[in-house]
């Protein structure tokens, strides 16, 4: 991923993207020695002289003070570097563009296109200020954490690293899970995005048959396609609701389905509130008698 970054931002851009890792490396680093001083100074503090515990809370403290410090300047310095990506991204976007011949840009290659340069980009972009951090600090704090574990507890140290194996390896089958379950759902987003293209071409053909009122098959399938394909459940939720109301407007019914667990300790019916349109109406919240 920094190689990428490195490759993109090309030689004139690398100078803010190496500000960047010191920063993040120096904070991660950081973060790793304030937890190991966390055992001094809970045994100092927990043991029987607990006087002798300032010299070891002012080392703490200073390395919090100095780790958000640099996590402050290194998140203004992602924003800063995400901003130099995205400029980049775009004018090579543009100066291929450029380059490609009319009957490259076809229905399928003209959406993904647009998801490149609209989403794609934006996620990119994203990397330094909210990627890059997580991805040094998951190697740098815990290395820094057992090499300093060493000078206070050496068979903590060893059962540490006795873990990293088996952390490492849950790490890489989620890893592959989430590629998996990101291919699934760019394959949706770009069918999507195609029908949606292909509704807008085809309006002229929809409009002199008469089935502009009767909506468009493929764009409603895509749009449920993509719903149930988003992982975050509030993006989700919204992109359900919004496939819905598209078939709703279309004449299309929408049908609640009821969940399996009704409460039948009211008498009469109540408790519905107007979600229809929602992706799991209220109709499971009901009370019946």
């Amino acid at each position: 991923m920094i190689r990428q970054l490195y490759r993109v931002l090309g030689p004139e851009g690398s100078r803010p993207l190496n500000r960047l890792l010191v920063l993040q490396c120096a904070a991660a680093v950081l973060q790793g020695v304030a937890f190991a001083l966390l055992v001094p100074v809970l045994r100092a503090l927990l043991g029987p002289a607990p006087d002798d515990v300032w010299p070891w809370l002012t080392a703490f403290v200073g390395c919090a003070i100095a780790h958000a410090v640099l996590q402050g300047a290194a998140v203004s310095g992602g924003f800063t570097v995400g901003s130099q990506l995205s400029r980049v991204l775009h004018q090579r976007m543009a100066d291929q563009a450029l380059r490609l011949p009319l009957g490259w840009f076809d229905a399928g290659r003209t959406a993904e296109f647009s998801r490149l340069a609209g989403q794609n980009v934006i996620q990119v972009m994203s990397t330094p200020a909210h990627l890059l951090r997580p991805f040094i600090s998951s190697l740098l704090t815990p290395a820094t954490l057992v090499a300093a574990t060493f000078f206070f507890d050496v068979r903590t140290a060893l059962v540490l690293l006795v873990c990293a194996p088996v952390l490492f390896a849950v790490q890489a089958a989620s890893g592959a899970v989430m590629r998996r379950l990101d291919l699934g759902r760019d394959a949706a987003i770009g069918e999507s995005a195609d029908r949606v293209l292909e509704y807008a071409r085809n309006q002229p053909v929809l409009r002199a048959f008469g089935r502009t009122a009767e909506g468009y098959g493929a764009l409603d399938e895509a749009l449920v396609a993509e719903a149930r394909a988003e992982r975050d459940p509030e993006r989700a939720r919204e992109l359900g609701t919004r496939a819905q109301r598209t078939r709703w407007d279309e004449g299309n019914q929408v049908v609640p389905v009821f969940k399996p667990n009704l409460n039948a300790q009211a008498k009469g019916v109540d408790g519905i509130p107007d979600d229809l349109f929602e992706q799991f109406p209220g109709f499971s919240r009901a009370s019946l008698a």
